[in-house]
């Protein structure tokens, strides 16, 4: 009878201990995670399409004067050298200066030209991207995603503040450090005591 008693105890237990092993499996939460192509978002998106647009005009604007400045620094230095023969040595000189500062007028408004483009670009795809942000929190939210990841950056855009172990690892890091300090102290002590003890015995 006590042997009876014993196994079903022991068998009470065992299930008792599978039914909390199940009840804790079933409440890990399984992550819900999506990938997103930010590149194609942003160039589909209507905004998108309005600001390559408007880039593309602008690019267009910018190529055609420049193009137009150097087609007239190309007939001028054409002009100089259908000239140059006839011309005295001072006005020979005066129109080889004048040249010389148009040629470096217009890299000069070249670089400026391509500087201004890429700070326009770099200003509307920051735009782009906030935007993106916006929509890329909204559906997270809407749809119960945990984490949203671009698969073009490989950044994380969208994180569920449940998911979000900064803080627990910011406390493991202190835990840990302040372990690593206690066994430093405790090593130092040691050793101090240990010189202590070796000096004692040989003053003796």
């Amino acid at each position: 009878m006590m042997l009876n008693r014993k196994s079903f105890l022991l068998l009470t237990l065992v299930a008792v201990a599978a039914k909390a092993d199940v009840n804790v499996s079933a409440t890990k939460k399984e992550l819900k995670v999506c990938y997103i192509d930010s590149l194609a978002a942003m160039r589909d998106s209507k905004a998108g399409q309005i600001v390559t647009v408007e880039l593309e005009s602008k690019r267009k604007r910018v190529a055609d004067d420049l193009q137009r400045r150097e087609k007239e620094f190309t007939a001028d230095v054409k002009m100089f050298q259908d000239k140059s023969p006839t011309m005295s040595p001072m006005a020979r000189e005066d129109e080889q200066k004048r040249l010389a500062k148009m040629e470096r007028d217009l890299k000069l408004t070249m670089q400026e030209k391509e500087e201004d483009f890429k700070v326009d670009m770099q200003r509307a795809t920051e735009k782009l991207s906030k935007e993106l942000d916006e929509a890329v929190f909204e559906f997270a939210r809407a749809e119960k995603y945990d984490i949203v990841v671009d698969k073009i950056t490989g950044r994380v855009v969208y994180s569920a503040a449940d998911q979000e172990p900064t803080t627990h690892i910011v406390s493991i890091m202190d835990r840990n450090h302040e372990k690593r300090g206690s066994s430093g102290k405790q090593s130092s002590t040691a050793v101090a005591s240990s010189k202590t003890s070796s000096s004692s015995k040989s003053n003796a």
